[in-house]
């Protein structure tokens, strides 16, 4: 997988208008970078009307999970709260103390043909924090190698689904949040790993200058870290992945 690879899924996310048209899109790249099935997810929503739940999970193991409600206390999922980075199976325990119902929430999900999974949660202010899962059929290896290729796809993966379940809303977005130049100008050297004073002084700009554009994008898009803003503006197109990553 090439980084246009990824820019192209970011842009078809875009304009996804439906449920079905985005796990079309997550599942056929979730398998392009070596994983068998994904899940975009958020049981406990500020907003109970908008719950995100598309996965491409076998529809055997989705009844189980509605039945015995595991998705209330699913273990990959209560770790993701905790966590701020994509984590392994194998570093579940780092999160959380495994009860006599988390383990057999894995032990049903191994019967059901699911094995190893790289999951990223996706924390937003104001927002229930959401979650992606890649996952492989039991007995697969986890492909490492495409383990930063899924982070990036589960993170972009999650803003389209949010942007979708707002899309009839009060506050839907209509269309890409505007940026002035010199705020892309700004965005796009933090995503390269500039600080204020190393903005300024490339764009010829007090380093208190910096700070403001950088603010006021933040409040445009209502968001708490510069990571989210970088997402936010990649999304709407502002700049490519390419462009942020040099």
């Amino acid at each position: 997988m090439e980084l246009s690879d990824l820019n192209l899924f970011i842009d078809q996310s875009r304009h996804i208008e439906c449920d079905e048209d985005l796990r079309d899109l997550m599942s056929s790249f979730t398998r392009e970078i070596g994983f068998d099935h994904f899940s975009l997810y958020r049981f406990d929503s500020v907003d109970p009307a908008e719950p995100i739940r598309i996965t491409d999970y076998p529809s055997g193991w989705v009844e189980q999970v509605i039945k015995n409600r595991y998705y209330v206390d699913d273990p990959v999922y209560v770790a993701s709260r905790r966590a701020l980075v994509g984590f392994r199976r194998d570093q579940l325990c780092d999160y959380l103390e495994l009860t006599t119902r988390h383990n057999k929430i894995i032990a049903d999900a191994v019967k059901s043909g699911l094995g190893d999974w790289f999951a990223v949660p996706a924390h937003l202010a104001q927002e229930s924090s959401g979650l992606a899962t890649f996952i492989v059929r039991a007995g697969r290896p986890l492909p490492l190698e495409q383990l930063p290729m899924a982070q990036l796809a589960g993170t972009f993966g999650y803003e389209a689904a949010r942007r979708l379940r707002r899309h009839n809303g009060p506050n839907a977005p209509r269309g890409p949040v505007p940026l002035t130049p010199r705020q892309v100008d700004c965005l796009l050297l933090i995503a390269r790993g500039k600080t204020d004073w190393e903005i300024g002084t490339i764009l010829g700009l007090a380093e208190d200058t910096v700070g403001k554009y950088i603010e006021d994008a933040r409040r445009r898009y209502d968001v708490s870290r510069r990571s989210q803003l970088i997402v936010r503006a990649v999304f709407d197109g502002h700049f490519s992945l390419q462009e942020a990553l040099g």
